[in-house]
């Protein structure tokens, strides 16, 4: 199977959001984004999964991946640099 490319990526990740919302559309994709991960949230430790450990390893991948374009730099985006620099 060929390698994802991140127009793929980002496909599967509105679908996820879409199928988490529904049809509403009205709320902001970061409202979106955020409800969605606090879900996600839950079922980890429903789960019993370490999910900053997810994160951190998710942070690893998306570091690893070609990037198309610049991000932004965030407040929460510094605050995650910092911290994976061991910095908070």
């Amino acid at each position: 199977m060929p390698e994802p490319t991140n127009a793929s990526r980002i496909d599967r990740a509105r679908l996820a959001i879409d199928a988490h919302w529904g049809n509403t559309g009205h709320e902001p994709l970061e409202e979106k984004l955020t409800d969605l991960l606090t879900d996600l949230r839950h079922l980890s430790r429903e789960q019993g999964i370490d999910f900053e450990a997810a994160l951190l390893s998710s942070e690893n991948h998306f570091q690893s991946e070609p990037a198309d374009a610049p991000a932004p730099v965030s407040f929460a985006a510094k605050r995650r640099a910092d911290f994976l620099k061991g910095g908070l």
